[in-house]
């Protein structure tokens, strides 16, 4: 059975390292959720990367998601029921309040670009 590790925002896969070494099944995929984004990235966007490379899975998957990597497992699991035999969700809200959203928003659009290069965003 797949294992399926989703990072959260600000993160890449690259961050699930040290855990894939502590997991005894060598099927764990860690997909990047930003980098087929070329512009400006939406939540359906990477919702949609999702559904395109794992609907069609022959068996059911494990997933683990961290912050918006959870928010994206249980849409996923919403979704497409019969693809999902686990999900572990880590630091999530079923409800995202709009006020967090709007000032997240409002710190990003303050930094730099620089700092969303190593996230694979420009």
């Amino acid at each position: 059975m797949k294992t399926i590790l989703l990072h959260g925002l600000g993160q890449t896969a690259q961050d699930w390292k040290k855990v894939v070494c502590q997991l005894s099944s060598s099927n764990v995929e860690c997909p990047e959720l930003f980098s087929s984004m070329e512009n400006e990235i939406s939540y359906p966007q990477i919702l949609g990367d999702l559904e395109r490379r794992y609907s069609n899975a022959k068996e059911p998957l494990r997933i683990c998601g961290l912050s918006l990597g959870a928010l994206l497992a249980i849409d996923f699991a919403i979704r497409h029921g019969d693809k999902v035999a686990s999900l572990v969700l880590i630091g999530t809200q079923y409800k995202v309040p709009s006020l967090l959203i709007d000032f997240q928003n409002l710190i990003f659009r303050c930094m730099p670009n620089k700092a969303f290069e190593s996230m694979g965003l420009s």
